[in-house]
Formats: C-alpha cells, structure tokens, sequence
C-alpha cells in the first residue's frame, strides 16, 4: 500500500481566493519557500545522520511482547498498575495546572495545537522523568525499544496535553473555503527520524474524546529517501493553514508533499478509504499505555464530547 502525500486543493481555490493564487507563484515566495525547504532539508539529514551513528554499536538483547509488537504492527498497547498511574497522575498534576492556566487565557474558539500541550524538561522536572521512567521501566517497556530502534534510547521529552471539543488544531486547515472536514482528518506520520512515542492516557477515554488511533504495519511502508526527506522538512516549517498555504502552493508540484496529509485525502478515494478500514482506535479498554513507532499513520486528540488527559513521551 502506498500513501500519496500531496496536497488538496480546495476545489475552486484558483479562482475564488483574493491574495491566494495570483500570489502563490510569485518569484519571491517561489524563493522563499524552496530555501525554506533546503534548510530543513539539511536539519533533516543531520537527524538522521546522527540517529545512524547511534546504532553503530548496538546489540541487541533478545526479544519479547513489545518488541515483537513493534515490528510486526508498530504499536503495543499495555497497562499501568493503579499505583503507578496513581504515581504519574500525583507528578503530572502540577504540570497540567500550568496547561489549564494558558488554556484559559485563549477563548475556547480560538485555541490551536500549542495550546493544547505543554513540554517538559528533565532539569525542571526531574520527579516527572523518574515517575515516566519508572512506569516504562517496571512495564519492561524501555528495554524493548531500545532493541527496536538499535540504540540506547532515553527520555527525549514528556509533555503533558489536554484535549477538549473546543481545539481547532484539526478542523481548522481549510475551514476558510467552507470545505467540510474529512473523516480522515489529522492522519500524518511524525517528521523525524529514529523515534518511538508512548502515550499514556491519565483520563478514561472512550471513542469520542480524542482517542488514539494507528494503521498498523504502515511504519514499514517504503515511501523512498527522497519523499521521506520531503515530507519532514516542509512538514517541520509549514503547513496548509490560510496565512501560509500560498507558500505551499508555491512550490514546485514535486515537492509539493507534507507529512500531515490526512487534511488532503478524499475518504471516498482508495487510499482514503485503506486508511479509514485499517484505522485501530485505542480506548481506555485497550490499555493504558501505548508504544508505538512515529513513521507509522496515527492520529489522536480530536475531542468531540469532553476531554482527555495525556502524557506523551519521545524515546530516542
């Protein structure tokens, strides 16, 4: 199965958007966006050049649930203990106040993805790195992606996010043309490199308040170097919000890729409807916790009825 990551065009956008077309093909933004395009382009070979290099002395220490999980589907669901969930919610709690604190400044309508998730450091909270680590650890969890990715892989970050109906991160790319939100919406694949995510649900969520959801298998699918280094590094410095979707239109139809394609697909189309059929949803009943590999398509986060709490983890 290949996923084509291209941009849709909202029908009649050429005609019908004043500043949109007649500009997009601008010398200038022609420029601009194809040297935005080279920078990145250079940040993503070093990642991963440097993700390579970590691998170089690696050996890898039998096998288990997790891993076996990993490389079959790219994703393992797995539970907490109640005092381990406990534990990490104990540790979260302050954290999440300062979220709620920038939640509340922005009006409901108004709140786009940074205000949904707050980023930590170790050196500011040493305690929640231990609690997560411990968690992962007890669960046997860090031992396993450590083999899969071929490298001694640490806590890169945790941020702390909350979800509610009132986000506008993913309904909100081409609500200025009227074009209704597809039900494949939000699908995209991370745009690094050598990266395992866990999400750990510290809420009960059920189908309709953001549950997280994997295609599984499509972290093995081989979209060539080319498309791969593509898609991160436009994906890293734009997207196809109003205020910069001239730029995207700008470029030459070759480079024309994001890894945020969801937005883009007809759910009527093959691909959209593969996507759709393969999609594995992941409620509270399926665990606590879920390991999973960030090349593969997953979505999560778009909260139709009340709210969610998470905290989202990078290993590398």
């Amino acid at each position: 199965m290949a996923v084509v990551m291209q941009m849709r065009l909202p029908a009649g956008s050429e005609q019908q958007a004043p500043g949109y077309a007649a500009n997009s093909f601008r010398l200038g933004h022609r420029v601009l966006a194809l040297a935005r395009v080279a920078q990145m382009s250079c940040y993503v070979v070093a990642v991963r050049v440097r993700q390579s290099l970590q691998r170089v002395d690696w050996q890898r220490r039998g096998s288990d649930a997790c891993l076996e999980a990993l490389e079959r589907d790219g994703i393992f669901a797995s539970r907490l203990s109640v005092a381990v969930k406990q534990g990490l919610a104990d540790e979260a709690r302050p954290w999440f106040g300062r979220l709620e604190a920038v939640r509340a400044a922005v009006p409901r309508g108004a709140r786009e993805y940074c205000h949904t998730q707050l980023v930590t450091a170790r050196n500011d909270a040493p305690g929640l790195y231990a609690a997560v680590e411990g968690a992962l650890g007890e669960a046997g969890i860090l031992s396993s992606v450590r083999n899969y990715l071929g490298c001694r892989a640490e806590l890169r970050s945790v941020a702390l996010q909350i979800n509610d109906e009132h986000d506008r991160f993913w309904r909100a790319h081409f609500e200025d043309r009227g074009v209704p939100v597809p039900s494949t919406v939000f699908f995209h694949i991370d745009n690094t490199y050598g990266v395992v995510k866990a999400m750990i649900y510290l809420s009960e969520v059920g189908g309709t308040n953001g549950p997280f959801s994997y295609v599984p298998g499509t972290h093995r699918v081989d979209v060539g170097w080319f498309e791969a280094l593509v898609l991160r590094a436009v994906d890293i410095w734009i997207d196809v919000y109003p205020e910069e979707r001239h730029l995207f239109a700008a470029l030459p139809r070759l480079l024309r890729r994001k890894a945020k394609f969801g937005d883009d697909l007809d759910p009527a189309d093959a691909q959209g409807k593969w996507l759709l059929d393969h999609e594995r949803v992941m409620t509270s009943k399926d665990g606590d916790v879920f390991i999973f590999d960030v090349k593969g398509v997953h979505r999560g986060g778009m909260v139709k009825n009340g709210e969610r709490r998470v905290i989202q983890v990078m290993m590398s």
